[in-house]
C-alpha cells in the first residue's frame, strides 16, 4: 500500500483521537493558568475575580539582623539623617613578641606603631574622599557592664578626647583593604593595663559631602585585625590580633559581638500606619490573613496577587536607589506569640519587586503559591502569613514603606484572587 493512500485511510481516525483529547481536556478540573478557558471557552464562565482586605493584622519589627550577627558593617554619614558607625573588640592584647633566631618571648614594653586593618566590600569609588577615624569606646575596663552594645552607652563615647587616629582615603582607592594607623602610645597602655588588658574602638566616616563605606565583619569571613610593630626593626615580625570579645560571659554571645554594627541616629521613624521594609536597624514586615474557606480550600485558585501601596519617603537614605522587597513565607507554627521571633523563620522566597523608597503607588506580589500550600495545612499549624524582607537588608539603610491595614481603605493591603468555585456532586 502506498503511503499517500494509507494516510487518506487513516486521517479519519487521527482526527477522531484529536476530538477525544479535546473532550476530554475540558472535562479536566485545571488548578491553575488560563489555559484551560482558552482551550474550554464554556469554563471561562466560572472564572470569578474577587479582592480581599483579608489581611487581618500587620506590623514590622526591628532588629535584622541581630547584633553581631552581621556580615558587613555599614560606615555612614549623612548629618542630620543618618549615622552608621561600628564597634570593633580586641579583648586578648598579645604581652610579647619573638625576636629572629631566639627560643625565647622578650615584654613587649615598647611599640614601633600600630594600625587597623579592613577588609572593604563596597564604597563610592566616584565619590568625595573618605576620612576613617577610629575612637577608644572601652568605657568599662572592670567588665562590670562591659557587654553593653547600646546607643545610648556607646555613641557619647565618639568624642575627640578618645580619637585614636583617622586617615583620609581618595574614593577611587577603596577597592580591597585599608589601613588606619592608632596612637601606639594607647596602645601600649592597654597592653600594660593592670587590670584588662584589651583594645575596644569605634569606627565613623566623614567627607566633604554623604559618604557610604562598607567593610566585612568577622561573620563575613574577613575580620577587622589590629596590626603592632613593636620594634623599627623590620626583621621583626608585627603582630597581628583578630577581633575577638571575652563578655559577655556566655562564649556564643560573646563571639556574636567580636564586631558588631552601631546605629548613632537612624531615620525618623514611620508613622503609624505605615509598615516598613528595610532601614537602619532594619525591620521586617508582618502580614496575616484570613482568606475564606470557600476560596482557599473549595476552589481551584488561578491567580493570587497581594497589592500593597508604596507610602513616598524622599527624605530616606538612598532614596533615589531602587532596590527589592522579597515576600517570605513563614514557617513558624501557630504556639509562637512573639512576632519578632516568628520573623525569623522564613522558607519559600517570593519574587522580588523593584522600587526606590522616593516612590509611590501600587506594588503588586504574586502569592499563588502560598495560597496553594496553604490550602494543604491547617491554619492552627502553620498560619496564613507572610514577611516582607528588603534585598539591602543589613548592609544599608535603604527602606520602603506600604500603608497598613489601618491606613484610609484606598491604599490598606488587598488581596486579588482569581479563582474557579468547585463543582458540587449530585443531581441538577
Amino acid at each position: 500500500m502506498s503511503s499517500l493512500a494509507w494516510l487518506s485511510r487513516a486521517r479519519p481516525l487521527v482526527v477522531a483521537t484529536s476530538l477525544v483529547a479535546a473532550i476530554t481536556a475540558c472535562e479536566e478540573r485545571l488548578e491553575s493558568g488560563l489555559a484551560c478557558p482558552a482551550l474550554c471557552p464554556q469554563q471561562s464562565q466560572l472564572l470569578k475575580d474577587t479582592t480581599l482586605y483579608s489581611v487581618e493584622y500587620d506590623t514590622s519589627v526591628a532588629g535584622f539582623p541581630p547584633v553581631g550577627n552581621e556580615s558587613e558593617l555599614i560606615l555612614v554619614s549623612r548629618p542630620g539623617v543618618f549615622d552608621a558607625r561600628g564597634i570593633v573588640r580586641f579583648d586578648t592584647l598579645q604581652k610579647s613578641f619573638r625576636r629572629p633566631a631566639t627560643g625565647v618571648d622578650s615584654e613587649l614594653t615598647a611599640i614601633d606603631s600600630a594600625f587597623i586593618k579592613l577588609r572593604v566590600s563596597s564604597a563610592d569609588t566616584l565619590g568625595p574622599n573618605v576620612t576613617v577615624e577610629v575612637y577608644d569606646v572601652d568605657f568599662d575596663t572592670t567588665g562590670v557592664t562591659a557587654d553593653d552594645t547600646t546607643q545610648a552607652v556607646l555613641t557619647p563615647l565618639f568624642s575627640t578626647d578618645r580619637l585614636l587616629g583617622s586617615r583620609t582615603f581618595p574614593a577611587k582607592s577603596l577597592k580591597d583593604s585599608i589601613a588606619v594607623p592608632i596612637d601606639a602610645a594607647v596602645v601600649l597602655d592597654k597592653i600594660r593595663a593592670p587590670s584588662i588588658a584589651r583594645l575596644r574602638i569605634g569606627l565613623r566616616v566623614f567627607g566633604a559631602s554623604p559618604v557610604e563605606l562598607r567593610v566585612f565583619s568577622t561573620n563575613g569571613g574577613y575580620p577587622p585585625l589590629l596590626f603592632i610593630r613593636p620594634s623599627p626593626d623590620t626583621a621583626i615580625a608585627s603582630i597581628s590580633i583578630a577581633a575577638y570579645s571575652k563578655t559577655p560571659a556566655d562564649p556564643t554571645t560573646a563571639a556574636e559581638v567580636a564586631d558588631f554594627q552601631l546605629i548613632a541616629l537612624a531615620p525618623p521613624a514611620a508613622p503609624a500606619n505605615i509598615i516598613r521594609v528595610g532601614g537602619a536597624p532594619a525591620r521586617r514586615g508582618y502580614l496575616r490573613f484570613n482568606i475564606p474557606t470557600a476560596i482557599l480550600d473549595s476552589s481551584a485558585v488561578v491567580r493570587a496577587t497581594l497589592e500593597l501601596t508604596q507610602r513616598p519617603n524622599p527624605a530616606a537614605p538612598n532614596a533615589s536607589d531602587i532596590a527589592g522587597v522579597q515576600p517570605y513565607e513563614m514557617v513558624a507554627s501557630g504556639t509562637i506569640s512573639d512576632v519578632r521571633r516568628a520573623l525569623v523563620f522564613l522558607s519559600f522566597g517570593m519574587d522580588t519587586v523593584g522600587m526606590a523608597p522616593k516612590d509611590s503607588g501600587a506594588r503588586s506580589f504574586e502569592m499563588i503559591e502560598a495560597l496553594r500550600r496553604w490550602r494543604l495545612t491547617a491554619a492552627e499549624r502553620t498560619p496564613r502569613t507572610i514577611a516582607l524582607r528588603a534585598t539591602r537588608e543589613g548592609i544599608s539603610g535603604w527602606q520602603a514603606d506600604f500603608y497598613s491595614r489601618t491606613a484610609p481603605p484606598a491604599v490598606r493591603p488587598r488581596l486579588r484572587v482569581t479563582y474557579i468555585p468547585r463543582r458540587e456532586a449530585g443531581l441538577p
